[in-house]
């Protein structure tokens, strides 16, 4: 596995995280035009987990719908509690022309697919440079 530091890469998908957080996450490239937002979400279901995009800001949020603290029951009882628990909310900015293709929760890691999308129009193309006839 490579770590990059993806200052570079990150700027053309995802231009600001504007919120503090305790929750981290990983961010991958994904191809020519893709890259994934992985977050580490222990023990949350999907309909704990909301993901909502709205223009060019994208939001992630989870509430879990039993009490984090509550007692452990027949897993005995909390020497130690270094898991992540309770909700989070973590927001972005995305660049132009970056959308959310989708999101999966898989083995307690919720992933964001995000795919930049340029317009025909705004895409380079060649100019053919004709010779003129004398």
């Amino acid at each position: 596995m490579t770590v990059v530091r993806f200052d570079p890469f990150l700027r053309p998908f995802l231009l600001q995280d504007r919120t503090a957080s305790t929750i981290d996450y990983d961010f991958l490239k994904d191809g020519e035009d893709g890259f994934v937002l992985a977050f580490a979400v222990p023990g949350l279901a999907e309909d704990e987990i909301e993901v909502q995009a709205e223009g060019r800001r994208l939001t992630v949020k989870a509430a879990p719908k039993a009490d984090p603290e509550a007692d452990p029951g027949a897993e005995g009882v909390y020497l130690h509690r270094g898991i992540r628990r309770g909700g989070f909310e973590r927001a972005f900015t995305l660049a132009p022309h970056v959308e959310v293709a989708g999101a999966t929760l898989d083995k307690g890691i919720l992933r964001l697919s995000l795919e930049r999308r340029v317009p025909e129009a705004e895409k380079p193309r060649a100019i053919a440079v004709n010779a003129k006839a004398a």
